[in-house]
């Protein structure tokens, strides 16, 4: 399975009312955006609203524009909103239990991810890719296991999780398949510049 290597994931101050910056992630060629809300950021914000209500709004909001853009589109955590919005994937942070729950739901073509943490010490089965936070601090232990992993699953595809775009060349040597840089590209506003100058590694 061909995944893009650039991945987007929504922001908790993501202005869902104007989405000229699903636009501006495309043009600067981002082919991949996970709708992520945290509940409670949600309620923190909307006290009295509907969370699950919400989130399916904005999963087939999102939905449209990423089909009439070309571009894939996942949700983090929730299988149920994923399947009902025509998402191409899940991705999971907490729920990895759930894997199989997906791909019954929504076959085997749907785009499976999830969040490393410390306590995987086995590839979950049925998964395409695995993002990372990367640090510098990072374990010996950690890096060995991640190296292991890679060379013993050559379809499996990691990304480094990055809170700026020093580190992109380093994690691609490392062996990273991709990157995700979605807080520096919010905090930059979506430039098109910005986001052009991270797609730009990748070519």
């Amino acid at each position: 399975m061909k995944l893009p290597r650039f991945q987007y994931i929504t922001q908790a101050q993501e202005n869902f009312d104007n989405l000229s910056w699903v636009h501006h992630l495309h043009e600067g060629g981002v082919e991949w955006i996970h709708l992520k809300v945290e509940e409670a950021d949600f309620y923190r914000e909307h006290p009295d609203a509907h969370f699950l209500a919400y989130l399916h709004e904005k999963a087939d909001l999102l939905r449209s524009v990423c089909d009439a853009l070309g571009m894939l589109f996942s949700v983090h955590d929730f299988v149920s909103v994923a399947d009902f919005s025509g998402a191409d994937g899940v991705h999971f942070e907490r729920e990895i239990q759930q894997v199989d729950v997906a791909m019954d739901t929504m076959g085997k073509q749907c785009v499976i991810g999830a969040t490393w943490n410390d306590a995987m010490k086995i590839v979950p089965g049925n998964i395409h890719y695995i993002n990372v936070s990367f640090g510098k601090g990072a374990s010996k232990e950690k890096s060995e296991l991640l190296r292991r992993w890679m060379s013993e699953n050559p379809g499996l595809r990691f990304y480094a999780s990055l809170e700026n775009t020093a580190d992109i060349s380093e994690c691609l040597a490392f062996g990273y398949y991709g990157i995700e840089a979605s807080a520096f590209i919010f905090e930059e506003g979506h430039d098109v510049n910005k986001i052009r100058e991270i797609t730009n590694a990748f070519s």
